[in-house]
């Protein structure tokens, strides 16, 4: 499947999912305007022993605010997910979305602005139990800069169902 054509339909489960995590709970990007928002979705509601699927981390930067890319060319600190996940299950590294290439402060750096979306590959173990509810966990953290830096971070969770 074309990267593009998948980020699509991860943005579009997004809206299909439930989320729950955010930077500020009940507070939606329009009344958070210095606080990103954070959410997770996966591209299957059903996942099957032993096989692969797709999790989207999307991150809402606020309107003049950036993040950075994981090599900023400088000391920035990029999106990380550090994820809680089920016996036998595994999460790949972030899939990186390209950056832009802007001048911050004279330098030039790798950075992020409005929406984007980072795919994780997560692989559930081959004796995947069927009929069972499974619960993904993920405390993310970045930073976003305008005039300053600031750090935020937010705990994300996914439920999914196993197949019967």
């Amino acid at each position: 499947m074309p990267r593009s054509l998948f980020l699509a339909a991860a943005f579009f489960f997004s809206l299909l999912m439930p989320s729950h995590g955010q930077f500020e709970l009940g507070k939606g990007l329009e009344d958070a305007s210095d606080s990103a928002t954070a959410s997770l979705s996966s591209e299957v509601t059903t996942i099957a022993p032993g096989k692969p699927f797709t999790v989207a981390f999307q991150l809402a930067i606020p309107p003049e605010w950036h993040a950075y890319y994981v090599n900023s060319a400088g000391v920035e600190k990029s999106p990380a997910l550090t994820w809680k996940l089920p016996e036998g299950f595994t999460a790949g590294p972030i899939q990186w979305p390209v950056p832009e290439v802007k001048e911050i402060y004279g330098n030039k750096s790798h950075a992020y602005e409005g929406t984007q979306v980072f795919l994780v590959e997560i692989t559930p173990p081959a004796e995947l139990k069927a009929g069972e509810t499974v619960h993904l966990e993920a405390a993310a953290t970045w930073q976003i800069c305008s005039d300053q830096c600031k750090d935020e971070k937010a705990k994300l969770s996914l439920e999914l169902k196993t197949a019967d």
